[in-house]
Protein backbone atom coordinates (compact mmCIF):
# COMPACT_ATOMS: atom_id res chain seq x y z
CA UNK A 1 0.00 0.00 0.00
CA UNK A 2 1.22 3.63 -1.40
CA UNK A 3 0.33 6.34 0.20
CA UNK A 4 1.69 9.83 -1.29
CA UNK A 5 2.61 13.12 -0.62
CA UNK A 6 3.48 16.27 -3.12
CA UNK A 7 5.35 19.41 -1.94
CA UNK A 8 4.67 22.26 -4.56
CA UNK A 9 6.73 24.93 -3.95
CA UNK A 10 5.34 27.73 -5.66
CA UNK A 11 8.05 30.45 -7.34
CA UNK A 12 10.90 28.13 -6.10
CA UNK A 13 13.99 30.16 -7.75
CA UNK A 14 12.07 33.50 -6.97
CA UNK A 15 12.74 32.89 -3.32
CA UNK A 16 16.09 31.53 -3.35
CA UNK A 17 17.06 35.20 -3.84
CA UNK A 18 17.92 36.82 -0.88
CA UNK A 19 15.27 39.39 -1.13
CA UNK A 20 15.56 41.67 2.35
CA UNK A 21 14.50 45.00 1.35
CA UNK A 22 13.97 44.08 -2.63
CA UNK A 23 12.19 46.44 -4.96
CA UNK A 24 9.94 44.89 -7.24
CA UNK A 25 11.34 41.97 -9.13
CA UNK A 26 10.60 39.50 -11.65
CA UNK A 27 12.18 36.22 -13.35
CA UNK A 28 12.32 36.00 -17.01
CA UNK A 29 11.86 33.56 -18.85
CA UNK A 30 13.18 33.33 -22.87
CA UNK A 31 10.41 32.21 -25.40
CA UNK A 32 10.84 32.51 -29.28
CA UNK A 33 13.30 35.14 -29.03
CA UNK A 34 11.71 37.28 -26.30
CA UNK A 35 11.46 37.64 -22.50
CA UNK A 36 8.29 37.15 -20.57
CA UNK A 37 7.41 36.87 -16.85
CA UNK A 38 7.62 33.83 -15.23
CA UNK A 39 7.59 34.55 -11.59
CA UNK A 40 7.36 37.72 -9.59
CA UNK A 41 7.62 38.81 -6.21
CA UNK A 42 4.55 40.76 -4.68
CA UNK A 43 5.55 44.17 -5.10
CA UNK A 44 5.69 43.83 -8.62
CA UNK A 45 2.26 41.90 -8.89
CA UNK A 46 1.04 45.02 -6.69
CA UNK A 47 2.17 47.18 -9.70
CA UNK A 48 -0.07 44.60 -12.35
CA UNK A 49 2.56 43.11 -13.43
CA UNK A 50 1.66 39.27 -14.60
CA UNK A 51 2.83 36.18 -15.34
CA UNK A 52 3.51 35.44 -18.96
CA UNK A 53 3.65 39.20 -19.68
CA UNK A 54 6.25 40.62 -22.30
CA UNK A 55 8.95 42.31 -20.38
CA UNK A 56 8.15 45.20 -22.30
CA UNK A 57 4.99 45.38 -21.28
CA UNK A 58 6.24 44.55 -17.33
CA UNK A 59 8.70 47.85 -17.78
CA UNK A 60 5.72 50.13 -19.22
CA UNK A 61 4.04 49.09 -15.72
CA UNK A 62 6.90 49.70 -13.66
CA UNK A 63 10.03 51.55 -14.76
CA UNK A 64 12.00 50.79 -11.50
CA UNK A 65 11.58 46.51 -11.97
CA UNK A 66 14.44 44.76 -11.53
CA UNK A 67 14.86 41.50 -13.29
CA UNK A 68 17.29 38.38 -13.57
CA UNK A 69 16.63 35.56 -16.28
CA UNK A 70 15.50 31.82 -14.90
CA UNK A 71 18.51 29.41 -14.95
CA UNK A 72 17.44 25.85 -15.66
CA UNK A 73 20.58 24.30 -14.73
CA UNK A 74 19.92 26.42 -10.93
CA UNK A 75 16.38 25.82 -11.11
CA UNK A 76 17.27 22.24 -10.96
CA UNK A 77 19.57 22.64 -8.35
CA UNK A 78 17.60 24.11 -6.24
CA UNK A 79 14.82 21.19 -6.72
CA UNK A 80 17.76 18.64 -5.68
CA UNK A 81 18.30 21.22 -2.92
CA UNK A 82 14.99 20.68 -1.50
CA UNK A 83 14.96 16.81 -2.29
CA UNK A 84 17.75 16.76 0.08
CA UNK A 85 15.93 18.65 2.84
CA UNK A 86 12.87 16.47 2.49
CA UNK A 87 15.13 13.38 2.19
CA UNK A 88 14.76 13.38 6.17
CA UNK A 89 11.16 12.72 5.95
CA UNK A 90 10.83 9.93 4.11
CA UNK A 91 13.23 7.26 2.51
CA UNK A 92 11.81 7.58 -1.22
CA UNK A 93 11.44 10.58 -2.56
CA UNK A 94 11.32 11.72 -6.70
CA UNK A 95 12.09 14.79 -8.55
CA UNK A 96 9.04 16.56 -9.76
CA UNK A 97 10.50 19.51 -12.31
CA UNK A 98 10.44 22.44 -12.10
CA UNK A 99 9.37 22.78 -8.13
CA UNK A 100 7.72 19.98 -6.66
CA UNK A 101 8.43 16.86 -4.73
CA UNK A 102 6.78 13.52 -4.13
CA UNK A 103 7.64 11.48 -0.83
CA UNK A 104 6.59 7.94 -0.44
CA UNK A 105 4.45 8.32 3.43
CA UNK A 106 3.06 4.74 4.06
CA UNK A 107 6.30 3.94 5.69
CA UNK A 108 6.50 6.77 7.58
CA UNK A 109 3.15 6.92 9.64
CA UNK A 110 4.79 4.89 12.37
CA UNK A 111 7.85 6.63 12.44
CA UNK A 112 6.21 10.39 12.82
CA UNK A 113 2.43 9.20 14.55
CA UNK A 114 0.58 9.30 11.47
CA UNK A 115 0.27 11.55 8.06
CA UNK A 116 -1.37 14.16 9.95
CA UNK A 117 1.63 14.70 12.32
CA UNK A 118 4.41 13.93 9.24
CA UNK A 119 2.60 16.99 7.22
CA UNK A 120 3.17 18.91 10.41
CA UNK A 121 6.54 18.55 10.61
CA UNK A 122 7.09 19.37 6.85
CA UNK A 123 4.96 22.35 7.33
CA UNK A 124 6.99 24.06 10.58
CA UNK A 125 10.11 23.59 9.44
CA UNK A 126 9.34 25.09 5.84
CA UNK A 127 8.01 27.97 7.53
CA UNK A 128 11.03 28.54 9.22
CA UNK A 129 12.68 28.51 6.28
CA UNK A 130 10.59 30.50 5.00
CA UNK A 131 9.64 28.87 1.95
CA UNK A 132 5.90 29.01 0.39
CA UNK A 133 4.68 25.41 0.50
CA UNK A 134 1.31 23.84 -0.49
CA UNK A 135 1.25 19.76 0.45
CA UNK A 136 -1.34 17.11 -0.07
CA UNK A 137 -2.07 13.48 0.62
CA UNK A 138 -3.16 11.18 -2.97
CA UNK A 139 -3.35 7.59 -3.18
CA UNK A 140 -1.83 8.21 -6.30
CA UNK A 141 1.21 10.42 -7.32
CA UNK A 142 -1.00 11.94 -9.91
CA UNK A 143 -3.82 12.52 -7.75
CA UNK A 144 -1.52 14.21 -5.05
CA UNK A 145 0.31 16.70 -7.07
CA UNK A 146 -3.04 17.86 -8.63
CA UNK A 147 -4.35 18.79 -5.11
CA UNK A 148 -1.30 20.40 -4.10
CA UNK A 149 -0.62 22.45 -6.66
CA UNK A 150 -4.67 23.38 -6.63
CA UNK A 151 -3.63 23.92 -2.89
CA UNK A 152 -7.15 21.38 -2.68
CA UNK A 153 -5.45 19.17 -0.69
CA UNK A 154 -6.16 20.80 2.55
CA UNK A 155 -4.50 18.36 5.90
CA UNK A 156 -7.35 17.98 8.29
CA UNK A 157 -6.59 15.31 11.05
CA UNK A 158 -6.54 11.99 8.91
CA UNK A 159 -6.62 8.71 10.68
CA UNK A 160 -4.30 6.97 11.82
CA UNK A 161 -3.31 4.28 10.22
CA UNK A 162 -4.47 5.78 7.08
CA UNK A 163 -6.41 3.34 4.90
CA UNK A 164 -5.46 4.25 0.98
CA UNK A 165 -9.40 3.02 0.59
CA UNK A 166 -10.99 5.46 2.89
CA UNK A 167 -7.62 8.16 1.02
CA UNK A 168 -9.14 7.33 -2.38
CA UNK A 169 -12.73 8.21 -1.72
CA UNK A 170 -11.76 11.46 0.08
CA UNK A 171 -9.31 12.54 -2.88
CA UNK A 172 -12.23 11.65 -5.59
CA UNK A 173 -14.04 14.50 -3.22
CA UNK A 174 -11.77 16.93 -3.53
CA UNK A 175 -11.29 16.26 -7.21
CA UNK A 176 -14.68 16.27 -8.00
CA UNK A 177 -14.82 19.68 -8.06
CA UNK A 178 -11.68 20.87 -9.94
CA UNK A 179 -11.67 22.64 -13.27
CA UNK A 180 -10.08 21.01 -16.50
CA UNK A 181 -7.71 23.63 -16.58
CA UNK A 182 -6.56 22.47 -12.76
CA UNK A 183 -6.17 19.28 -14.16
CA UNK A 184 -2.76 20.19 -15.78
CA UNK A 185 -3.49 19.50 -19.41
CA UNK A 186 -2.48 20.35 -22.14
CA UNK A 187 -4.01 23.55 -23.25
CA UNK A 188 -5.27 21.55 -26.72
CA UNK A 189 -7.01 19.22 -24.97
CA UNK A 190 -8.82 21.56 -22.52
CA UNK A 191 -9.90 23.36 -25.63
CA UNK A 192 -11.21 20.04 -26.66
CA UNK A 193 -13.11 19.04 -23.71
CA UNK A 194 -14.77 22.59 -23.71
CA UNK A 195 -16.03 22.17 -27.07
CA UNK A 196 -17.46 18.55 -25.73
CA UNK A 197 -19.12 20.68 -22.62
CA UNK A 198 -16.77 19.16 -20.25
CA UNK A 199 -15.75 21.80 -17.95
CA UNK A 200 -15.06 20.07 -14.40
CA UNK A 201 -13.39 16.66 -13.59
CA UNK A 202 -16.64 14.99 -12.01
CA UNK A 203 -18.16 15.19 -15.65
CA UNK A 204 -14.96 13.64 -17.27
CA UNK A 205 -15.11 10.98 -15.12
CA UNK A 206 -19.03 9.91 -16.55
CA UNK A 207 -17.10 9.59 -20.09
CA UNK A 208 -15.46 6.08 -20.90
CA UNK A 209 -12.11 6.10 -21.79
CA UNK A 210 -12.57 3.82 -25.36
CA UNK A 211 -14.78 6.67 -26.17
CA UNK A 212 -11.96 9.50 -24.87
CA UNK A 213 -8.95 7.10 -26.66
CA UNK A 214 -11.25 7.51 -30.29
CA UNK A 215 -11.10 11.49 -29.76
CA UNK A 216 -7.53 12.04 -27.96
CA UNK A 217 -4.32 10.67 -27.88
CA UNK A 218 -2.78 8.67 -25.34
CA UNK A 219 -1.35 11.58 -23.15
CA UNK A 220 -4.82 12.38 -21.52
CA UNK A 221 -5.49 9.00 -21.35
CA UNK A 222 -2.30 8.23 -19.62
CA UNK A 223 -2.98 10.82 -17.57
CA UNK A 224 -6.52 10.05 -16.84
CA UNK A 225 -5.50 6.76 -15.73
CA UNK A 226 -2.72 7.65 -13.68
CA UNK A 227 -5.54 9.71 -11.53
CA UNK A 228 -7.41 7.07 -11.55
CA UNK A 229 -4.75 4.77 -10.42
CA UNK A 230 -5.26 2.05 -12.57
CA UNK A 231 -1.81 3.78 -14.32
CA UNK A 232 1.52 3.87 -12.36
CA UNK A 233 3.37 7.02 -12.47
CA UNK A 234 6.97 6.61 -13.89
CA UNK A 235 9.31 8.03 -11.23
CA UNK A 236 12.89 8.35 -10.77
CA UNK A 237 13.94 8.67 -7.09
CA UNK A 238 16.74 10.71 -5.39
CA UNK A 239 20.13 9.44 -4.36
CA UNK A 240 21.07 12.03 -2.01
CA UNK A 241 24.70 12.93 -2.85
CA UNK A 242 27.63 12.61 -0.92
CA UNK A 243 28.53 16.19 -0.84
CA UNK A 244 27.03 19.29 0.20
CA UNK A 245 26.23 22.16 -1.67
CA UNK A 246 24.10 25.16 -1.41
CA UNK A 247 23.88 28.11 -3.21
CA UNK A 248 22.29 31.73 -2.14
CA UNK A 249 21.48 34.43 -5.06
CA UNK A 250 20.89 38.16 -4.12
CA UNK A 251 18.55 41.09 -6.14
CA UNK A 252 21.16 43.41 -5.16
CA UNK A 253 24.99 42.80 -5.28
CA UNK A 254 26.71 42.70 -2.11
CA UNK A 255 29.29 45.09 -1.19
CA UNK A 256 30.00 43.90 2.72
CA UNK A 257 30.96 41.02 4.67
CA UNK A 258 27.99 41.94 6.84
CA UNK A 259 25.37 41.33 4.24
CA UNK A 260 26.48 37.82 3.63
CA UNK A 261 26.33 36.74 7.16
CA UNK A 262 22.26 36.86 6.69
CA UNK A 263 22.01 34.27 3.72
CA UNK A 264 25.04 32.13 5.19
CA UNK A 265 22.81 31.25 8.26
CA UNK A 266 20.27 30.00 6.42
CA UNK A 267 22.70 27.52 4.79
CA UNK A 268 24.89 27.01 7.64
CA UNK A 269 21.49 25.48 8.68
CA UNK A 270 20.48 23.53 5.79
CA UNK A 271 24.41 21.88 6.31
CA UNK A 272 23.95 21.60 10.00
CA UNK A 273 20.62 19.10 9.57
CA UNK A 274 22.53 17.47 6.53
CA UNK A 275 25.45 16.47 9.16
CA UNK A 276 23.29 15.61 11.99
CA UNK A 277 21.28 13.01 9.87
CA UNK A 278 24.02 11.23 9.07
CA UNK A 279 26.27 11.52 11.80
CA UNK A 280 28.83 13.53 10.03
CA UNK A 281 30.93 16.56 11.01
CA UNK A 282 33.48 18.58 9.13
CA UNK A 283 36.74 20.39 9.83
CA UNK A 284 36.13 22.85 6.90
CA UNK A 285 33.96 24.41 3.84
CA UNK A 286 34.49 26.23 0.87
CA UNK A 287 32.60 29.28 0.37
CA UNK A 288 32.75 30.39 -3.61
CA UNK A 289 31.99 34.16 -4.44
CA UNK A 290 31.08 35.36 -7.58
CA UNK A 291 31.27 38.90 -8.51
CA UNK A 292 29.38 41.01 -11.05
CA UNK A 293 31.40 40.31 -14.72
CA UNK A 294 32.29 44.18 -16.60
CA UNK A 295 33.18 43.40 -20.23
CA UNK A 296 36.60 46.12 -19.22
CA UNK A 297 37.39 43.91 -16.06
CA UNK A 298 36.31 40.67 -15.70
CA UNK A 299 36.88 39.46 -11.93
CA UNK A 300 37.15 36.43 -11.13
CA UNK A 301 35.12 34.10 -8.30
CA UNK A 302 36.82 34.68 -5.17
CA UNK A 303 37.46 30.78 -3.40
CA UNK A 304 37.49 30.92 0.63
CA UNK A 305 38.31 27.93 2.27
CA UNK A 306 37.84 28.58 6.14
CA UNK A 307 39.42 25.49 8.44
CA UNK A 308 38.16 24.49 11.76
CA UNK A 309 40.87 22.93 14.58
CA UNK A 310 38.65 20.50 15.67
CA UNK A 311 35.79 19.32 13.57
CA UNK A 312 32.41 20.41 14.09
CA UNK A 313 28.78 20.20 12.96
CA UNK A 314 26.32 22.00 15.30
CA UNK A 315 24.86 25.12 13.61
CA UNK A 316 25.28 27.54 16.22
CA UNK A 317 29.15 27.16 16.20
CA UNK A 318 29.82 27.07 12.70
CA UNK A 319 27.91 30.36 12.51
CA UNK A 320 30.12 31.80 15.07
CA UNK A 321 33.19 30.33 13.86
CA UNK A 322 32.76 31.11 10.17
CA UNK A 323 31.29 35.01 11.37
CA UNK A 324 34.72 35.11 13.07
CA UNK A 325 37.22 34.16 9.90
CA UNK A 326 34.95 36.67 7.72
CA UNK A 327 35.81 39.31 9.84
CA UNK A 328 39.20 39.52 8.58
CA UNK A 329 38.23 39.38 4.74
CA UNK A 330 37.55 41.92 2.45
CA UNK A 331 35.40 41.58 -0.95
CA UNK A 332 37.65 41.94 -4.15
CA UNK A 333 34.22 43.33 -5.53
CA UNK A 334 30.24 43.23 -5.11
CA UNK A 335 29.13 39.76 -4.94
CA UNK A 336 25.92 38.45 -6.52
CA UNK A 337 25.57 34.95 -5.75
CA UNK A 338 27.50 32.95 -2.49
CA UNK A 339 27.71 28.91 -3.01
CA UNK A 340 28.79 26.93 0.37
CA UNK A 341 30.38 23.45 -0.33
CA UNK A 342 31.69 20.60 1.41
CA UNK A 343 33.13 17.81 -0.11
CA UNK A 344 35.17 16.06 2.79
CA UNK A 345 33.65 14.96 6.27
CA UNK A 346 34.35 12.88 9.20
CA UNK A 347 32.58 10.97 11.47
CA UNK A 348 31.28 12.93 14.76
CA UNK A 349 32.81 11.60 18.00
CA UNK A 350 29.67 10.92 20.63
CA UNK A 351 30.36 10.43 23.39
CA UNK A 352 29.00 9.52 27.07
CA UNK A 353 26.21 12.20 27.90
CA UNK A 354 27.78 13.57 31.62
CA UNK A 355 25.40 16.38 32.60
CA UNK A 356 28.62 16.80 35.89
CA UNK A 357 29.87 20.38 34.64
CA UNK A 358 33.18 19.43 35.91
CA UNK A 359 33.60 15.74 34.30
CA UNK A 360 36.16 15.24 31.87
CA UNK A 361 33.88 15.03 29.30
CA UNK A 362 32.48 17.98 29.93
CA UNK A 363 35.77 19.58 30.13
CA UNK A 364 37.09 18.23 27.06
CA UNK A 365 33.65 19.61 24.69
CA UNK A 366 34.57 23.02 26.02
CA UNK A 367 38.25 22.50 25.16
CA UNK A 368 37.52 22.10 21.77
CA UNK A 369 35.52 24.30 21.61
CA UNK A 370 37.81 27.26 22.78
CA UNK A 371 40.51 25.67 20.55
CA UNK A 372 38.16 26.33 17.84
CA UNK A 373 37.34 29.83 18.56
CA UNK A 374 41.24 30.74 19.13
CA UNK A 375 41.66 29.58 15.54
CA UNK A 376 38.77 31.11 13.92
CA UNK A 377 40.58 34.76 15.71
CA UNK A 378 44.02 33.79 14.86
CA UNK A 379 45.58 33.24 11.69
CA UNK A 380 46.44 29.38 10.21
CA UNK A 381 49.82 29.13 11.70
CA UNK A 382 49.32 31.11 14.90
CA UNK A 383 47.79 28.42 17.12
CA UNK A 384 49.71 25.29 18.06
CA UNK A 385 49.17 22.33 20.43
CA UNK A 386 52.04 20.04 22.49
CA UNK A 387 52.66 16.55 22.18
CA UNK A 388 55.19 14.65 23.78
CA UNK A 389 58.20 12.56 22.16
CA UNK A 390 59.79 9.25 23.37
CA UNK A 391 63.07 11.46 24.69
CA UNK A 392 64.58 11.26 28.04
CA UNK A 393 65.90 14.86 27.36
CA UNK A 394 63.87 17.66 28.35
CA UNK A 395 64.61 19.93 25.24
CA UNK A 396 63.71 17.28 22.79
CA UNK A 397 60.61 15.28 24.91
CA UNK A 398 57.74 17.60 23.01
CA UNK A 399 57.37 19.06 19.49
CA UNK A 400 54.92 21.62 18.52
CA UNK A 401 51.44 20.70 16.44
CA UNK A 402 49.23 22.90 14.19
CA UNK A 403 45.85 22.86 16.02
CA UNK A 404 44.13 20.82 13.51
CA UNK A 405 46.80 18.19 13.04
CA UNK A 406 46.49 14.80 14.86
CA UNK A 407 48.47 13.12 17.57
CA UNK A 408 51.13 10.61 16.17
CA UNK A 409 49.76 7.53 15.89
CA UNK A 410 52.73 5.98 17.86
CA UNK A 411 52.46 8.57 20.58
CA UNK A 412 48.81 9.91 20.88
CA UNK A 413 48.60 11.35 24.01
CA UNK A 414 49.21 14.77 25.36
CA UNK A 415 52.06 16.31 26.98
CA UNK A 416 51.13 15.14 31.28
CA UNK A 417 53.78 16.99 33.92
CA UNK A 418 55.46 14.29 35.41
CA UNK A 419 56.31 14.00 38.98
CA UNK A 420 58.74 16.85 40.13
CA UNK A 421 58.77 18.69 36.56
CA UNK A 422 57.12 21.70 35.38
CA UNK A 423 54.95 22.49 31.69
CA UNK A 424 56.86 25.24 31.25
CA UNK A 425 59.87 24.72 29.53
CA UNK A 426 62.23 27.29 28.43
CA UNK A 427 63.19 27.02 24.60
CA UNK A 428 67.00 27.85 25.45
CA UNK A 429 67.96 27.43 29.17
CA UNK A 430 68.87 30.71 30.92
CA UNK A 431 72.27 30.81 32.68
CA UNK A 432 72.10 31.28 36.46
CA UNK A 433 73.75 31.39 39.61
CA UNK A 434 74.41 28.31 42.07
CA UNK A 435 70.86 28.44 43.91
CA UNK A 436 70.40 29.11 47.63
CA UNK A 437 67.29 27.28 48.24
CA UNK A 438 67.39 23.75 46.73
CA UNK A 439 63.96 21.99 47.75
CA UNK A 440 64.18 18.56 45.90
CA UNK A 441 66.87 16.82 43.83
CA UNK A 442 69.09 15.55 42.48
CA UNK A 443 67.82 14.14 39.37
CA UNK A 444 70.65 13.22 36.97
CA UNK A 445 69.33 12.76 33.24
CA UNK A 446 72.43 11.21 31.23
CA UNK A 447 71.17 10.69 27.53
CA UNK A 448 72.06 11.84 23.78
CA UNK A 449 75.06 9.75 23.71
CA UNK A 450 74.12 8.53 20.38
CA UNK A 451 74.04 12.12 18.59
CA UNK A 452 76.78 13.77 17.78
CA UNK A 453 77.41 17.24 20.06
CA UNK A 454 73.66 16.50 21.84
CA UNK A 455 74.81 14.65 24.96
CA UNK A 456 73.53 15.39 28.07
CA UNK A 457 74.43 14.82 31.28
CA UNK A 458 72.72 16.62 33.81
CA UNK A 459 71.79 16.93 37.21
CA UNK A 460 68.16 18.71 38.26
CA UNK A 461 66.78 20.34 41.10
CA UNK A 462 63.79 22.18 42.07
CA UNK A 463 64.30 25.82 43.80
CA UNK A 464 62.58 28.48 45.29
CA UNK A 465 64.27 31.92 44.38
CA UNK A 466 63.10 34.72 46.74
CA UNK A 467 62.00 37.73 45.15
CA UNK A 468 61.23 41.16 46.89
CA UNK A 469 57.36 40.76 46.52
CA UNK A 470 56.99 37.10 45.69
CA UNK A 471 58.48 33.55 45.42
CA UNK A 472 59.32 31.72 42.22
CA UNK A 473 59.48 28.12 41.61
CA UNK A 474 62.40 26.98 39.25
CA UNK A 475 63.51 23.58 37.94
CA UNK A 476 67.23 24.27 37.09
CA UNK A 477 69.92 22.07 36.04
CA UNK A 478 73.94 21.81 36.83
CA UNK A 479 75.61 20.43 33.45
CA UNK A 480 79.00 18.17 33.65
CA UNK A 481 81.23 21.53 33.92
CA UNK A 482 79.49 22.31 37.05
CA UNK A 483 77.54 25.61 35.31
CA UNK A 484 73.65 26.18 36.55
CA UNK A 485 70.97 27.04 34.20
CA UNK A 486 67.23 27.79 34.30
CA UNK A 487 65.29 24.79 32.28
CA UNK A 488 61.77 26.21 33.49
CA UNK A 489 59.09 27.66 35.34
CA UNK A 490 56.23 25.46 37.63
CA UNK A 491 52.91 27.52 37.75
Amino acid sequence: MNIWLYLYFPDLYLHSFHQQQAGPFALLELRGGQHYVCQRNTLAANAGIEVDMPLASALCLCNDLQTSLLDPHKAEQLLQQQALWAYRFSAQVCLDQPQGLWLEAASMQNLFGGVSALCQQIQQQAEQHQWPLQIAVGYTPAVAKVLAVNNGGKIQQLPHPLERQQLRLDNQQQLRHLSIAQLGLAESHQLALQRLGVHHYHQLLKLPLSELASRFDSDLIHWLMQLSGDKPTTMTFFQPPLDFCDEALFIHEVEHINGLLFPLRRQLSALSAFLHKRQLAIDHVSIQLKHRQQADSPQEDSYWLIRFARAEFRQQELTQLIRYQLEKKTLAAPVREMVLKVREFVSQQPEQTDYWPDSAAHNREHGQQLLNRLQARLEHNQLFRLTSNADARPDYAWQALQAEQGYPEKNSHRVTSPNGRPLWLLAQAIPCEKPDNIIAGPERISSGWWQHGQQQQRDYYQVIEQQQDSQRHLWVFRDASKQWFIQGYFS
